[in-house]
């Protein structure tokens, strides 16, 4: 923040873009999920209020890091960052 003089709302609002501070995570969040179809779709029926189906895809997205919770039954996205990027990018 201090070398780029960027305050929190302008953090915030680079936040979920490919150039701003958290792109290159993101990105290599987005292409690590990208080439297994099914996660891809299990990501997206979460972006849109579904839950996740199963318990293998749970513990999958769970050990990547882009989910929380017990079980796929209480399963959410990490945080609303990825959710926004993903949506962008998945929907």
């Amino acid at each position: 923040m201090v070398t780029n003089n960027l305050d929190l709302s302008a953090l915030e609002a680079q936040s979920d873009h490919d150039e701003g501070p958290f792109g290159d995570h993101l990105r290599r969040m987005l292409f690590s999920l990208t080439p297994d179809r099914e996660l891809c779709d299990v990501v997206r029926g979460m972006l849109q209020g579904k839950g996740c189906p199963t318990a293998e895809s749970f513990y999958r997205l769970r050990s990547a890091g882009l989910v929380l919770g017990d079980s796929a039954r209480d399963a959410k996205l990490r945080c609303q960052l990825y959710a926004t990027y993903f949506e962008r990018h998945l929907l």
